[in-house]
């Protein structure tokens, strides 16, 4: 059930709070893909933008 929550000095999500996320970020990049018509997001691109989601 963990949503982001702090355990041993790293950030963690449940299988649950996962869902949330995952979503989020999927909507956050299919955003940045209609921003421009050239745009492939790769793996590093995605975890950028996961990061800027989490903290």
């Amino acid at each position: 059930m963990d949503k982001g929550a702090q355990r041993h000095g790293k950030t963690v999500f449940g299988a649950i709070g996962f869902g949330a996320l995952k979503i989020a970020l999927h909507r956050a990049c299919i955003a940045r893909l209609f921003e421009r018509n050239d745009l492939a997001l790769d793996d590093e691109e995605i975890h950028a933008v996961a990061r800027t989601m989490v903290g």
